[in-house]
């Protein structure tokens, strides 16, 4: 599966990242899997990797459909990193519909920029 995640409950974050073709089916694969672990908080940030994705069949009716399903609570801030055109576009998309449902998204092309904002040291 081109998507895994990691729970790191001391800074009430959780790490997703996406590799390769990304294909619908495994965010919701992943989601499902990542809310189920009980390590899970719904609360925690998010740092989404997408900077290893270099192909996808998504569409923007799918990215809406995933924006709208999102297993975190509304304020939770989630950081997307990104290094290509085609990342930043998704990016762009989700971020969009993603606050437009009560979330905080940034997209960042340096990992720990978006690490310092999504724990607060880089707030706006």
């Amino acid at each position: 599966m081109p998507v895994d995640y990691k729970i790191v409950a001391d800074k009430r974050l959780v790490i997703v990242r996406y590799y390769g073709h990304l294909k619908l089916e495994e965010i919701i694969a992943a989601r499902q899997k990542g809310a189920s672990d009980p390590d899970f908080d719904p609360t925690y940030n998010i740092i989404d990797d997408i900077s290893e994705v270099d192909s996808s069949d998504i569409n923007y009716e799918m990215i809406q459909r995933v924006s709208a399903q999102s297993v975190a609570e509304k304020g939770v801030r989630r950081a997307l990193i990104v290094k290509t055109d085609l990342q930043r576009g998704m990016a762009k998309i989700y971020k969009v519909l993603s606050e437009s449902v009560g979330h905080h998204f940034e997209i960042f092309e340096d990992y720990k920029a978006g690490m310092d904002w999504v724990m607060g040291s880089g707030d706006e």
